[in-house]
Formats: structure tokens, C-alpha cells, sequence
């Protein structure tokens, strides 16, 4: 997998796991104040429009209903395929409900976004 762009690199670590790198992100440049000042006029849930596809309907938009299948937990173990298993490990963070996943038999630790040194911001292109 060969995808490159200037701010995120995807490499593998195995044939069938990969990782994104994010050597350019904007936080590494963080100016607090130019966060306030250009999204001052910025409400909660408002929808930028110029990043949205053209036959967006805001309208009638909804998140597709699901249904939660099983609960997980820290410590619980979820079998994938080809007898790997992967064991929830509780890591709440910035959000409370984080989880990391890890790889015992590979050796690996799948963190999502726990070591970001920053807040999340939502409702931002």
C-alpha cells in the first residue's frame, strides 16, 4: 500500500497491518491564537459546507442506526481470524469511554488517538 501525502504516511508493519504517521500535522505549528481567532464565529454543530459533497441533503442527513452486539471490557479478548486475539485494555483519556487494543502473539498495541498531545476538536474540517 503506497499512499503519501504531505501531512500522513501509511506504512506496513506486517503484510496485513499498517500504520498511519502523522509527521506534519498542524499541532506540531500549534498558534492557540490563531485557533481563536479564525474559528471565533464557529457555533456547536455547525456544518462547513464547503467540505461536504455536493449532493449532501443536511436536511434529511442521519448517523444509520445500529445495534450493539456485545459489550466490551477492559481485559476481555476478541478472537479474529487465523487463531489471532486481541485483549481490550481500558485507557481513558481525553475521552472516556478510549479502549487500546493489543496483540500479544505479534507484539503490538493499537492506540488510537491516546497519545495525541492535544484537544479533539469536532464540528472542524
Amino acid at each position: 500500500m503506497s499512499i503519501n501525502e504531505s501531512w500522513f504516511q501509511v506504512y506496513a508493519i506486517r503484510p496485513t497491518v499498517f500504520a498511519i504517521y502523522e509527521p506534519y500535522q498542524h499541532q506540531e505549528n500549534n498558534d492557540h491564537d490563531l485557533f481563536i481567532e479564525a474559528q471565533k464565529d464557529m457555533k456547536y454543530g455547525m456544518i462547513c459546507e464547503d467540505y461536504l459533497p455536493k449532493d449532501f441533503d443536511k436536511k434529511s442527513y442521519q448517523i444509520k442506526p445500529f445495534c450493539i452486539s456485545k459489550f466490551i471490557y477492559d481485559g476481555d479478548t476478541i478472537d479474529l481470524e487465523n487463531e489471532q486475539k486481541i485483549t481490550v485494555i481500558f485507557t481513558p483519556d481525553h475521552k472516556p469511554d478510549s479502549i487500546s487494543l493489543l496483540d500479544i502473539q505479534e507484539h503490538l498495541l493499537f492506540v488510537g488517538d491516546i497519545f495525541y498531545p492535544g484537544p479533539i476538536y469536532l464540528y472542524r474540517p
